[in-house]
């Protein structure tokens, strides 16, 4: 089954990320400004945001100020749970649990909340994107979002 460039949805999301890029270009952004757990610069680095072939996910703006948005493809049906975790692990907010999801492009909108709808402090934070195909197979992926003004 081939991808439709024409989608309305897929020339949206590609316009909105050649735009932010765009503006990332020009603002001479250069990614977060911190490192993980095994060194590797936020925002810089491979290991940020990776697919593993079936679940592909981003987010935009990233720093964030005041939302971000969580773009994510699958392969197949699949239920999605999405949540986030601040640095170490305590868990601040559920974006989806066991959302449905057909095989495409998604989109989700975060304000920068926790579960209590409370604004979360600047930081990095960990967004986790979990998809469980009909045949209950697992798939992970994770990501990293600044809250707060980039460098």
């Amino acid at each position: 089954m081939g991808m439709n460039i024409r989608s309305p949805l897929l020339v949206g999301l590609v316009l909105a990320f050649l735009t932010f890029a765009a503006c990332d270009i020009e603002s001479g952004y250069k990614g977060i400004q911190e490192w993980d757990e095994q060194n590797n610069y936020l925002g810089g680095d491979t290991t940020d945001w990776v697919s593993d072939g079936f679940l592909t996910a981003h987010c935009f703006p990233n720093p964030a100020t005041d939302h971000t948005n969580l773009l994510l493809a699958i392969q197949n049906h699949a239920v999605i749970t999405i949540f986030v975790m601040s640095r170490p692990t305590a868990l601040v907010r559920t974006l989806m649990q066991d959302w449905p999801r057909e095989p495409g492009h998604h989109m989700v909108r975060w304000a920068l909340n926790d579960d209590h709808g409370q604004p979360l402090p600047h930081g990095i934070y960990r967004v986790f994107v979990e998809a469980v195909e009909p045949d209950s197979t697992f798939h992970s992926i994770y990501g990293d979002v600044q809250i707060g003004p980039g460098n």
